[in-house]
């Protein structure tokens, strides 16, 4: 599977938003885990996707697609930006962009799969926590 119809799957999941407006409000509510940008974005789109990025340390990737290919990948027309809301997701889509793109993600691709791991770990404690919940076991405290 190309990076580009994974894209089309994280659209489809709700893990995607679209358009400047959306990729910053995502940002600023500290959802945002991954900024793509298309080739030909605008100068002043790309400004804005730099800031973002600068500001909430959100890791970008500026792709060698256009912004017909990028839209068209979300099922949507043209768009310029995107920011992928999952950082499992997110940390697979890099992956795929590495493997089709070499060099476009720089150093995106390691935050990434240190917040998936991070995530990952949450998620099994939390599960487990759960478990002993339903158990009845609780921590001693002397």
């Amino acid at each position: 599977m190309s990076a580009l119809t994974f894209l089309g799957l994280i659209e489809r999941s709700g893990n995607l938003a679209i358009g400047v407006e959306s990729c910053t409000a995502a940002a600023r509510s500290g959802k945002a885990r991954l900024i793509l940008t298309a080739s030909d974005a605008g100068a002043g789109a790309a400004s804005k996707v730099s800031a973002i990025i600068r500001t909430y340390g959100v890791a970008g990737v500026s792709l060698p697609c256009t912004k017909a290919e990028l839209g068209a990948a979300a099922g949507r027309g043209q768009s310029g930006i995107m920011a992928v809301l999952d950082v499992g997701m997110a940390a697979a889509l890099a992956e795929k962009l590495e493997q089709e793109f070499p060099g476009a993600c720089g150093g995106a691709l390691e935050i990434l799969r240190a917040a998936a791991e991070k995530a990952a770990q949450r998620r099994h404690e939390a599960a487990r926590h759960k478990q002993n919940l339903r158990r009845g076991k609780r921590g001693h405290s002397k």
